[in-house]
This record gives C-alpha cells, structure tokens and sequence, in this order.
C-alpha cells in the first residue's frame, strides 16, 4: 500500500473517533500535498469498516497562499455546517549546517506548509468552527516537538512552532464552542522522511498508531487537549524527566 493509501485509511480511521453526523475538513496525506473535504455520512459512521467518508479531492498544497483562500471560501460555502477540521499536512526535509554551501530551499518550503499555511487555513476557517454548538480543530504536531532531530532541524522547529501555538490559541479560544487538539505522533511508518521510513522497523505500524489514536477519541482520554500515543510520551515528558538530552544524543547517533 503506497503512502496516499494509507493516508486515506488514516483519515478514515479518524473519522470513526468522531461523533456521527459531523462534517469534517482534512488536508493529509503528507508526501503528496493533496487536500480532501470529507462530508461524514451518519449510516456510514454506524457501520464501522466501511467508507466513513464522501469525499472531494483537490490538489493544491499549504505553501500556495492565494489556493488555500480560494479553498477556504469553497468549504464555507459547501459545508456551513462544518465543525471539524484536521490539520495533517506538513513535509520534512534535512539541512546540513556543516556544509560550505546551504540550500535552504526545502526548509523555506517546510516552514510555509507546516506553519504559515496550517496557520492561514485555519485562521480562515474558524468562523464557520466558532458558528457551531460544538467543534473541533486538530493539528497534527510531532514528537520533535519536545525533543528535535538535528538533521531535521527546520521540520522539529515548525512542530514546536505548532504546539505553542496550539497551546496558545486553546486559551483564546476557550470561551468559545472550539476545542482545539494537538495530535503529536511518535516516528511512524509513513514516507514522510522517505520510501525507507515506511518500512523501518524502529518506526511504529501506521496500523497501530491509527488504532490507537481513535481508540484515544472514542473514549475522550485526552489529557490537556493533546492526544498522544504511549509511544510518543517519553519525547513528550523528556525535559521534566532529564532526558532531554539523551534523546538528542540518540537521534545524533541515529543519523551518523
């Protein structure tokens, strides 16, 4: 199963962790930078593994700014019901600061898609979330949140970029009707650091994480509104447990 497959099977996984009825914006698959709007059907919800989405696809990506307004003006005009939307676009790359010449290209491209374009999509959509008696915005984070790769040293800065943000904006929204959750996986098997990651055996069964995570929103074990999976709470607790930088000497390692 190539990486877009699997991105559609998570964001049909996740669509069963939310309350039937609901209509929902995802903009995953990672690699490819395709964007879906998901109208969740109620039968579809009460018949689990089935299709829990009808979908839409549409192919611009986070870093054009102008295509995510336009975008954004089409699902509030489709979808004034909308009262979910999942943040899970972003795209990865290394830098070598060692090198004679740095190409930071890719680490340009990095910050617009996992911070200026989660940031405009959102900020766009949240009227229609805050119109809603309940709603939800989700963002996908890392654990390089907590602890960053140096390689990728860009990608681990946009990650925690996010959770502050998200951390942020929580309390501004608090008194509203938007819950805002942070999704912070651990290394998972995806191509989102390349072909091998799918495959790495360090690295946790997309499975077993989508599993995990819908199992964590069907029976609303969220702590301080991040969902996090028991193996991404080592990252998560390493500076208050003192091994912020183990963690980082092995990620070094990792890479040499």
């Amino acid at each position: 199963m190539d990486t877009l497959n699997k991105a559609n099977q998570w964001d049909d996984k996740l669509a069963h962790g939310f309350k039937r009825g609901r209509s929902i914006v995802s903009n995953g698959a990672k690699h490819r930078k395709r964007r879906y709007v998901f109208k969740l059907d109620p039968w579809i919800l009460r018949n689990r593994g089935r299709t829990a989405w009808k979908g839409e696809r549409s192919s611009w990506g986070l870093a054009d700014s102008a295509a995510i307004a336009k975008f954004a003006e089409s699902v509030k005009s489709q979808f004034p019901d909308l009262n979910v939307l999942v943040n899970n676009a972003g795209i990865a790359g290394l830098e070598d600061y060692t090198a004679d010449s740095i190409d930071l290209t890719r680490a340009y491209s990095t910050i617009q898609t996992n911070i200026t374009g989660v940031v405009q999509l959102s900020a766009a959509l949240l009227p229609t979330l805050r119109a809603q008696p309940q709603s939800t915005l989700i963002v996908t984070t890392s654990g390089l949140a907590f602890v960053p790769y140096p390689p990728g040293s860009v990608y681990s800065a946009t990650k925690a970029f996010m959770h502050n943000w998200l951390d942020a904006l929580r309390v501004q929204l608090r008194k509203t009707s938007v819950e805002v959750l942070e999704l912070a996986p651990p290394y998972v098997q995806t191509e989102l650091g390349g072909p091998q990651q799918a495959s790495d055996p360090r690295a946790m069964p997309l499975d077993e994480f989508t599993k995990e995570v819908v199992q964590i929103l069907e029976h609303n074990t969220i702590e301080k509104g991040e969902i996090l999976v028991e193996k991404v709470r080592p990252l998560r607790t390493a500076e208050k447990d003192g091994k912020y930088q183990d963690f980082l000497d092995m990620f070094a390692v990792m890479h040499d």
